[in-house]
């Protein structure tokens, strides 16, 4: 890809099905991101198959479908795959015919209540966990498993029940490995997290990260239809996202930089060479990777309803502008900046030794400065 129209010919011709993260790639919490709604329908126009990929545990499948129709959007429940469902799906896999006690939100318990798997009620609401209460803490023998995931009501009773549920035998799943989640004023501890403070108390890791980047994942994703090879996967964290697309041999590998990962991280994956999480392009979302107008949601739905009214040759006129032809600002300007950024990947010969392979990325982000008043660029 020499550029940018490079990048977009190529998802039209090469690209089959779209595997798109949620969080800092559709939404960020409850807000949709510009052009989102737009770049989901263009892509549907041009016949990819839409796969909605979040490691976020808090919500069940049928409840991610809920809150993509509150912004706008229609998806199947079978178009999303959450670590809640991954988790849950992996226990099923098992045979898991015990019980599971979960440490995370409603979404992992609507799952496993899916898949007809029981779920222990542990601790139920308790917060404290005293030397006397350890004491005469009891876990029965039904207890097969252990979920971990996000949880905004984690409590040290929650842990020491997990913890000696663990102790004696029972298996230990987390949903993902994220460490936080990019929300609001900074990072919102996440799952990797609450996981890290499970495994820290048992001296036990989890047996699996059920989410991305896991294979099992990815596994789940090959058994529904997607062939890897002409999936494009795009998110915004290098570690999850751009390393579930790698490994599982993705045709391509898009980081956008709404969310977690900076270009700053990209440099650091360069420098220390983890190809793994190495991405072929990084854009600033899905409008500018498809090379469409991101526009503010509320303000596309208005015109919308406008075209409602309109004739055919103000409509064409509207499409033909939402679909790549942006108004000029009144107070700002911005400037496309399309770079590379070259890395070398270590050799994959068996000795771990070699020159390697060279390769760039390909990097398309938007500068934006204030104009300037006429006086001031005079030369």
């Amino acid at each position: 890809m020499d550029d940018d129209r490079g990048l977009i010919e190529r998802i039209a011709r090469d690209v089959d099905c779209v595997v798109m993260d949620c969080d800092g790639v559709i939404w960020h919490g409850d807000t949709l991101l510009p052009g989102v709604r737009g770049s989901i329908a263009l892509l549907r126009e041009q016949g990819k198959r839409l796969v909605f990929v979040t490691n976020n545990s808090n919500k069940s499948r049928a409840q991610y479908v809920h809150k993509f129709e509150t912004l706008g959007i229609h998806v199947e429940k079978e178009e999303v795959f959450s670590a809640a469902f991954a988790a849950a799906a992996y226990l099923k896999t098992q045979g898991m015919d015990e019980k599971v006690f979960v440490v995370g939100g409603r979404g992992i318990v609507d799952e496993l209540n899916e898949m007809q798997i029981a779920v222990d009620p542990g601790v139920f609401d308790a917060v404290e966990c005293a030397e006397a209460d350890w004491e005469e803490l009891f876990v029965e023998d039904d207890v097969g498993a252990v979920i971990v995931g996000q949880d905004t009501r984690f409590t040290y009773a929650k842990l020491a029940y997990a913890s000696l549920a663990i102790q004696k035998g029972a298996r230990f799943v987390a949903t993902n490995p994220d460490a936080a989640d990019f929300l609001g004023p900074g990072l919102m501890p996440g799952a990797g997290a609450v996981a890290a403070a499970v495994e820290t108390a048992t001296g036990k890791a989890p047996e699996i990260y059920a989410g991305k980047p896991s294979a099992f994942l990815l596994e789940l994703l090959r058994g529904n239809g997607v062939d890897m090879a002409r999936t494009l996967v795009v998110g915004d964290r290098l570690d999850t996202d751009v390393a579930f697309g790698r490994s599982g041999g993705a045709g391509l590998t898009v980081l956008t930089l709404g969310g977690v990962s900076s270009l700053d991280d990209v440099d650091a994956v360069i420098a220390d060479k983890i190809e793994e999480c190495i991405p072929d392009a990084i854009v600033e979302g899905l409008p500018q990777m498809l090379g469409i107008e991101a526009r503010d949601e509320e303000e596309a739905t208005e015109e919308e309803e406008e075209e409602e009214e309109m004739d055919e040759e103000a409509f064409t006129s509207r499409r033909t502008r939402l679909r790549g032809t942006p108004s000029a600002p009144s107070d700002a300007e911005s400037r496309k900046v399309v770079e590379r950024r070259s890395f070398t990947e270590k050799s994959a010969s068996t000795s771990g030794e070699g020159e390697g392979r060279a390769g760039d990325i390909l990097v398309v982000i938007t500068v934006r400065h204030e104009r300037k008043p006429s006086y001031d660029t005079v030369r």
